[in-house]
């Protein structure tokens, strides 16, 4: 309802007005909801141990294997985040796509998203966590090629990518919500998960950093790549390509050398 409003403000040359008006009825709904938040009465939760600030910063380098999976983690949101909003502005600029269209493939991908979770929980009991993100991170890094094909001419090639990435996203959900747990040490959970949740966004900070940059550096250099011509605000999907390939590689030697590591074992 929002995008469709948006878009007629936007037809009569008045989209900044429909924001602000937008955005102030969003303030009143965040009002609301932050009201009947206050009216929650909660039980008592047991006191939280005694955390020494620097142990959050050394506990978790105590552990190897927890270590390599904060830098999959690091290396995924720095991937993912290099993009940050230059492909929506590209998709809503020069590619002419409305608001009411690109808002009803967002709605139209949740019910994918969940009749495709329980296919990817059947298929972590099948292969496991980490050869399950290995192969969905194989997967989402396909649409990341395609984008770059998307102008005014070409629309139609979101829609399809939006509904691809929406039979994989679970995937990823799954494997990453569950990366930190996966060999976080027991003695030193609260330590652990703060620090992969400060790495984290660090990464997501550095990623968005860098893409602005990009986008900086390369202005006004374009691409012509199978008769598209590609600007600088897409072509950095070739980089977010290769990361996302190299990450999924790393992570299945990975768990191929740890099997085996179990195998000398027993």
């Amino acid at each position: 309802l929002c995008a469709f409003l948006l878009d007629q403000f936007k037809a009569h040359d008045h989209a900044l007005p429909g924001i602000f008006l937008l955005r102030g009825v969003a303030l009143v709904f965040i009002g609301l909801d932050c009201n009947m938040f206050f009216r929650i009465r909660e039980v008592e939760y047991p006191k939280p141990e005694k955390l020494d600030f620097l142990s959050i910063f050394t506990a978790p380098f105590k552990s190897k294997g927890f270590m390599q999976l904060v830098l999959i983690g690091v290396a995924y949101n720095f991937t993912v985040a290099i993009q940050g909003q230059y492909f929506t502005v590209h998709l809503l600029e020069e590619a002419k796509m409305s608001y009411t269209f690109y808002n009803f493939m967002i709605l139209f991908s949740l019910p994918i998203l969940l009749i495709m979770l329980p296919v990817w929980t059947r298929l972590v009991k099948r292969l496991g966590w980490f050869y399950t993100l290995a192969f969905s991170l194989v997967l989402f890094s396909i649409p990341q090629l395609f984008n770059m094909l998307i102008t005014e001419k070409t629309v139609w090639i979101y829609p399809v990518l939006c509904i691809f990435s929406s039979f994989v996203s679970p995937g990823l959900s799954l494997g990453f919500s569950n990366l930190p747990f996966m060999r976080m040490p027991e003695e030193s959970k609260s330590s652990c998960l703060a620090f992969y949740s400060t790495a984290m966004s660090l990464a997501a900070f550095c990623g968005a950093f860098f893409g602005k940059n990009f986008v900086h550096w390369t202005e006004g250099i374009y691409l012509h790549l199978f008769g598209f011509t590609i600007g600088n605000r897409l072509y950095h999907f070739f980089i977010s390509f290769g990361l996302l390939v190299i990450l999924a590689v790393v992570i299945f030697f990975m768990q191929k050398r740890e099997e085996k590591k179990t195998a000398v074992k027993q």
